[in-house]
């Protein structure tokens, strides 16, 4: 969808709208966070110490209700909008500048499993650390399809939250036996003559890192291959996969992927859509109790 912004929101090559929120809710350009909020929490809100602020509209509310915050976004760049309540949706925004006005491009990121390609790698413990590393990437972030954020990085930021993706050795030794014992309790749960000293004490002493095999460490859904999406920034682009981890046997990973696309538009998009479409303004913040569109 293509959406025009009214001139008085478009001011010094800037365009001030605002995006409507959820609990989890990450909006960032493939160099910085623009808005984190986990839960309660806001951790970061650009538009707080933005210089251009004031040129605004709104520009003493850093929310224009309880369910929009409001932002200040540059045209030409790719932004991407995940908010998560119980699920999540994933979006793409673009900004054009027409004359004295704006034109936003909103688009949803296609992240249906069942029609994108699968991959699978086996790699050794350095070439999946290395892979995860999030010192090689401008931006990390790792979320998952129930709407939550697990780990992320920026490095323009300086902010990171979560330990680091792979596990060590060591923390694959005590997330095992953990496993092992959460079945436990849940089949002893079901059929109570399973609790006894022998059951618990298999259940509960851990393996040596040489003998376990075939653990799984991200995924699968219960509903589908995959359950964790990882985003990765690096030199401006941006990198958004479904992704399975399993840990075979020591120094030996198997990881399983499905690359989702993020284009960057064009202005042929705009009059390609201009051509069968008309195109609407955004609606005014104080419109937001109403029903409004994707973007707000």
């Amino acid at each position: 969808m293509i959406y025009s912004i009214n001139s008085k929101y478009c001011k010094n090559g800037l365009i001030q709208i605002m995006p409507r929120t959820a609990e989890t809710h990450l909006i960032l350009s493939s160099d910085e966070i623009i808005l984190l909020k986990l839960g309660e929490e806001v951790l970061i809100n650009k538009y707080s110490n933005h210089p251009s602020r004031n040129l605004f509209p709104f520009s003493d509310k850093e929310q224009s209700n309880q369910q929009h915050f409001t932002e200040i976004f540059e045209y030409n760049k790719v932004y991407l909008n995940y908010r998560g309540q119980g699920g999540f949706s994933f979006h793409k925004n673009y900004f054009f500048k027409e004359n004295d006005r704006a034109l936003v491009l909103e688009e949803s990121l296609f992240c249906d499993e069942r029609d994108a390609s699968k991959n699978i790698m086996e790699l050794s413990r350095n070439e999946i650390d290395e892979m995860f590393n999030s010192d090689n990437f401008d931006i990390m972030v790792m979320m998952d399809r129930n709407g939550f954020i697990s780990f992320i990085k920026s490095k323009k930021d300086d902010f990171k939250i979560g330990p680091n993706l792979i596990p060590s050795n060591e923390e694959i030794v005590k997330r095992e036996v953990n496993s092992r014992i959460s079945n436990y309790n849940i089949a002893k749960f079901f059929n109570p003559n399973l609790e006894n000293e022998e059951n618990y004490k298999q259940a509960s002493t851990p393996k040596t890192i040489d003998e376990i095999k075939d653990f799984n460490i991200y995924g699968p859904a219960l509903m589908g291959t995959y359950s964790h999406l990882l985003l990765t920034s690096k030199d401006g682009k941006f990198n958004l996969m479904w992704f399975k981890l399993d840990f075979i046997e020591k120094d030996k990973f198997r990881l399983t992927f499905s690359p989702i696309e993020i284009i960057e538009p064009t202005v042929d998009d705009v009059m390609n859509y201009s051509a069968n479409y008309d195109i609407d303004f955004t609606p005014e913040p104080y419109q937001s109790n109403k029903v409004l569109r994707k973007l707000y």
